[in-house]
């Protein structure tokens, strides 16, 4: 099939061309690499448009060179779909390449580049973000203060006070967000303000952070305790959906804490495997990182659900759950001596 797939990619026909490198792409085959990384110089733009979302789905360092050069192609959906992918692979060499394309004329471009650099979580990239925060797109002031937060630049945190006044209720509720993973006590009296700010969601996140600083006194700030009560549980998914122009199947989330969020955790990851020849690393990254901190009962209901819907992924978390298991059997013995 390959052999047919690369004949096809030197067709005079550019739609043949296009859908040979769409179904490389949908294979996930990391033999495909070569023959999409030539597709992306391509004259017709249909053929790098399919060849830049394909290598996003494989994953390779071997895709990491081509897929920044694709930044600078002359085609908006190329270099749309290159910022994707980069942020899926989450190799730091993209980030400089990245960071340039926070300034592309197309706010999509911007977008996807913001994002990858939350994935990449380079503090390298911290300033270029800062900068962002200050976009004319809603959007990509959204996932700028999103991608900072994931950074934990404590560099950034007057920037995100600053945002917790932008006229968009979502930046707002990211900054507060972002302001919580940060944990920089300085940034406790502008979150308190936020607790009566106009949006709920803007509200409720402002307490959740002032809850993860820890301030000793959060508690007897004023309107806190009752915020704290009432909050509603609200986690940051980014969602990804496997085709040859656009992507949005599954999730992943920040938290795990009830039993509910890990179930549909697992079945996200299930329905991406399907789709997919291997999860993306930005994705595993940010699970493997949730179960480290995660209560035992999380960790045992999560790879529990793993070996029942989707067996094939265990694979790359299954030495957290060793560790975790590890860890237990020492704290057990600690509890039993004492």
């Amino acid at each position: 099939m390959l052999e047919s797939l690369v004949r096809q990619l030197k067709s005079n026909d550019p739609a043949v061309r296009t859908k040979a490198a769409t179904t490389l792409g949908n294979s996930g085959e990391k033999s495909a690499v070569s023959f999409l990384v030539r597709a992306l110089v391509d004259e017709n733009r249909h053929v790098r448009r399919a060849a830049s979302a394909g290598l996003g789905q494989v994953w390779t360092d071997e895709a990491v060179t081509p897929l920044c050069t694709a930044l600078n192609d002359t085609d908006w959906f190329v270099r749309w779909n290159g910022a994707l992918a980069l942020g899926l692979i989450g190799d730091p060499r993209a980030v400089d390449p990245l960071t340039g394309a926070l300034h592309d004329a197309n706010r999509y471009v911007r977008r996807n580049a913001a994002e990858a650099l939350g994935n990449i979580k380079n503090k390298s990239a911290t300033g270029r973000l800062i900068e962002s925060l200050q976009d004319p797109d809603v959007d990509v002031r959204w996932n700028a203060a999103d991608a900072l937060g994931k950074l934990r630049d404590q560099s950034a945190t007057d920037p995100l006070i600053h945002a917790l006044s932008d006229p968009d209720e979502f930046v707002r509720e990211r900054a507060a967000n972002a302001l919580g993973k940060i944990r920089d006590v300085s940034a406790a009296a502008a979150l308190q303000a936020a607790l009566n700010d106009s949006h709920e969601d803007v509200r409720k996140t402002a307490a959740e952070a002032l809850e993860k600083i820890e301030l000793r006194d959060a508690r007897s700030l004023p309107g806190l305790g009752a915020m704290v009560r009432d909050r509603c549980t609200l986690k940051t998914c980014n969602v990804f959906k496997y085709d040859y122009a656009v992507t949005t199947t599954g999730s992943m989330a920040d938290t795990l804490s009830t039993m509910g969020e890990v179930d549909r955790a697992v079945a996200a990851i299930k329905q991406i495997k399907e789709r997919t020849a291997k999860l993306p690393p930005v994705l595993v990254e940010a699970y493997r990182e949730t179960l480290e901190s995660a209560s035992s009962a999380i960790v045992r209901r999560f790879f529990e659900g793993l070996a029942n819907q989707c067996p094939d992924a265990l694979e790359y978390f299954i030495d957290v759950d060793k560790q975790k298991k590890a860890d237990d059997e020492k704290q057990t013995k600690l509890d039993t001596i004492s």
